[in-house]
């Protein structure tokens, strides 16, 4: 073969990479510790919350509906009334939010579903003493809430700072920062990189509901609770898919399988025998026809969602 052969079969890989490098120059400038978590993990965190906080208040059956966000805020909906106190409400959102390192400056609010009306709220920041909240013991009255999260903006920027170059303009500015700050390639350069990325992501990743998960070759919509791969779809029971929704959230890292029956069952769930490891086969069963994607019994701990 010869080398301008090879360079013609070739030529689109090192446009990519390049174009990797050059790009990935310019997130790296916004990143955090936080920055690795995208929209669908920070939905799926939230979700968490919101069965965390019904376990807390000893409710084990209730379901926790669709999270819907608007700007930096989400708002965690539940598909029933039910009393609140506001010390096991702090406390479980901040064990959810430690364990994803989901924010360190962050707003909670109680609101009452039909006046609106802000019940309880508070607002937690980096080095916050909890003990310093405003807490009291007093159970608020059985009403319809929505727990809303405001993930202040600054913090918002660096949990979905790859999300900034979502759009054209999100492009072009990324582009002038760095020919301003970096220097060194001509502006016809990157233009014509940048250009072509975004419409090359436009094709290949078009917008899709925030309820809807990739794992692996799979679609997981937790909505629905349904499981794609091509044209073939599976129903999933509740439990089926609270239990993909939580393994999801520790991709490739182990869940203990406390945490598994706290989170899915509850404390005085209707966790019998092995239903658990029941639960497990079968979700392994719905997953088998993707290699890539396994569920691996981490043997006296708990399990591990593995993609390849």
């Amino acid at each position: 073969m010869d080398s301008a052969s090879f360079v013609h079969m070739n030529r689109n890989n090192y446009l990519w990479v390049f174009s990797a490098i050059i790009m990935s120059c310019f997130l790296f400038r916004g990143a955090s510790a936080q920055g690795t978590m995208n929209n669908q993990q920070i939905e799926v965190a939230m979700r968490t919350i919101g069965h965390e906080v019904l376990l807390a208040h000893c409710d084990s059956t209730s379901r926790v509906l669709p999270v819907k966000k608007e700007g930096n805020l989400y708002a965690i909906r539940f598909d029933t009334e039910f009393v609140f106190q506001a010390p096991k409400l702090i406390e479980a959102i901040e064990e959810v939010v430690n364990r994803t390192n989901l924010a360190t400056n962050y707003i909670v609010e109680m609101q009452e579903c039909q006046s609106g009306d802000i019940i309880y709220s508070y607002q937690i920041k980096e080095g916050i003493d909890l003990n310093s909240i405003p807490c009291g013991l007093r159970e608020q009255p059985e009403a319809c809430y929505i727990l809303r999260i405001l993930i202040l903006e600054e913090e918002q920027n660096n949990l979905l700072a790859h999300k900034s170059t979502s759009s054209p303009l999100g492009w072009l500015s990324s582009i002038f920062t760095g020919i301003i700050n970096n220097g060194g390639l001509s502006i016809s350069l990157f233009l014509l990189i940048g250009m072509g990325l975004y419409f090359y992501r436009k094709k290949s990743n078009p917008k899709t509901d925030p309820s809807i998960i990739e794992i692996g070759n799979y679609v997981f919509d937790d909505k629905k609770m349904t499981l794609s791969l091509a044209d073939n779809s599976v129903e999933l029971s509740g439990k089926e898919s609270d239990l993909l929704s939580l393994l999801y959230l520790s991709v490739n890292t182990t869940v203990k399988r406390g945490d598994i029956l706290r989170n899915v069952w509850g404390d005085q769930g209707d966790y019998v025998g092995r239903t658990l490891d029941v639960f497990i086969s079968k979700l392994r069963k719905k997953l088998e026809d993707d290699p890539s994607v396994k569920i691996t019994n981490i043997r006296g701990i708990g399990y591990r969602l593995v993609v390849a």
